[in-house]
């Protein structure tokens, strides 16, 4: 007889080394029937846990599940190995016998599972795929490491926040590929953190940018990220809607679809999105005036042009821009806007129909250096107005600005040679009508042309931030007593 068990306990050992676990197990049943030692009981039980793995690589977790109950059942060592069962559990979606299976740990066996196995539990419940709080020792350093993870995920819309908070997550910790994901650092390769990298860079993106990126991820990505950031049921299916139809949707979908879920996000982020999709359709504009009533007149005639620009009918987004210009002239201090929108027509037409815009422009921003070189390039040297002034005239002005020390009237002299190519006469009459009705002005200046070089003195000294070195009176009375 204990050659026959030799012999058979030695059949047994070379069936295993040849990972023929099943007919291995049968030996050591035939051993542990035979002898009732309960060492051959257990290794008949090893052979049940290494055949469930070899099932469960090939991903037949239901045939690997059997095979740990029986592991389980025949198991004579004083703990259970927990790890491989866990996951299997989970992948078939039996989430109470494996969170049963976690509460029958203690602190330390939950710390000690096998590091891939823990990582991915954390992973699991980052992501809001299973709740495991309720089946973990709150003592154990997972559950203390949890909370450190979940506070960054709270504060990853603030990425220097977040990497501050898992710092010092140590290397041994589950939630470490999570902190070095945060820390955008690089992940091994077989991190499951790996395959979460584009799920955890759309988290905190806001309003359309976050719409765009949910449309690159598959449908279970999307769902992590809903369970992320706590969607509602109904935002939901408008992003899956948006991405089921992204490739084919038109402007006006688009449109119809924000308006219609606008109660899903802010005010400011359903306005941007419809405004960014706005035809140049009446019927929508009412609707859109009807969604947000709160628009000032001004931003109303902003998005009717930008839409008129987008449809190429530059014609009519000229008009809406000359309201928008209209709506600030109501409001002090927008001339710096005004300026700008300026600019913005002058690029509506060929290089020599801009000068006009561009001149305009300079009347509310005289000091943009960038535009007056721009409209010096344009007008090339022709003055606006011809100078016909004696010799003498710069004694005149040299009177006028006696105040001043040298520097301050090179300052002047040059500034206003700039302004020459900026100003017409009837611009110039108009600039200082506070002083004089523009008529009489244009008037002065037809009979007087040292006087428009008088007023572009004016213009350089405002433009340079000087006090004015003369009123535009004391100027009339010099040119007249001049002549």
């Amino acid at each position: 007889m204990p050659n026959e068990i030799q012999s058979q306990a030695e059949k047994a050992r070379q069936l295993v080394s040849q990972a023929q676990y099943k007919e291995a197990a049968e030996c050591y049943r035939k051993l542990w029937l035979e002898t009732d030692d309960i060492h051959w009981r257990q290794a008949m039980a090893e052979c049940y846990l290494a055949r469930a793995q070899m099932f469960a690589k090939r991903a037949m977790y239901r045939e690997a599940v059997d095979l740990w109950r029986q592991y389980r059942q025949m198991n004579a060592a004083d703990s259970v190995q927990l790890d491989d069962a866990v996951l299997w559990l989970l992948a078939l979606g039996d989430q109470a016998e494996a969170k049963a299976l976690l509460k029958q740990g203690s602190a330390d066996q939950i710390d000690y599972l096998n590091p891939d196995l823990v990582m991915t539990l954390g992973l699991l419940q980052l992501t809001g795929t299973v709740d495991l709080r309720g089946c973990l020792p709150q003592d154990s350093q997972f559950v203390a490491d949890l909370a450190v993870a979940e506070a960054a995920l709270q504060a990853l819309p603030d990425k220097q926040a977040a990497a501050q908070i898992v710092q010092d997550l140590s290397p041994d910790s589950a939630f470490y590929d999570f902190a070095r994901l945060i820390q955008e650092l690089p992940l091994p390769q077989d991190s499951p953190y790996a395959a979460c990298l584009p799920v955890l860079q759309v988290l905190p993106l806001q309003g359309q940018r976050f719409v765009a990126a949910m449309t690159a991820l598959n449908r279970r990505q999307r769902e992590a990220v809903y369970a992320l950031r706590r969607l509602s049921e109904q935002q939901c299916q408008f992003i899956e809607r948006y991405c089921e139809q992204v490739d084919d949707i038109t402007p006006l979908q688009a449109f119809d679809w924000v308006m219609q879920f606008r109660a899903l996000t802010s005010f400011a982020e359903a306005m941007a999105f419809c405004a960014g999709h706005l035809p140049n359709d009446f019927v929508r504009w009412l609707r859109f005036k009807k969604q947000f009533p709160e628009l000032s007149a001004f931003e109303l005639s902003r998005l009717k042009a930008l839409a008129c620009e987008r449809s190429n009918d530059f014609h009519g987004a000229e008009q809406h821009w000359l309201d928008a210009i209209d709506s600030l002239n109501k409001t002090p201090g927008q001339a710096m806007k005004i300026a700008l929108i300026l600019r913005h027509i002058a690029e509506f037409y060929p290089p020599e129909s801009q000068a006009e815009w561009l001149a305009q422009s300079l009347r509310y921003d005289p000091d943009d250096v960038e535009t007056q070189d721009k409209l010096a390039t344009l007008e090339g040297q022709h003055t606006p107005f011809s100078l016909q002034t004696s010799g003498d005239d710069g004694d005149v002005f040299d009177v006028l600005l006696t105040g001043l020390d040298d520097d301050k009237k090179a300052l002047l002299y040059e500034k206003r040679d700039e302004l020459m190519m900026v100003f017409t006469p009837e611009q110039l009459a108009a600039a200082f009508e506070s002083d004089m009705p523009s008529r009489d002005l244009e008037q002065a200046l037809a009979r007087q042309p040292m006087l428009y070089e008088g007023l572009l003195l004016l213009k350089a000294a405002e433009c340079c931030h000087l006090p004015k070195p003369f009123s535009v009176q004391q100027l009339l009375n010099t040119v007249e007593e001049h002549d």
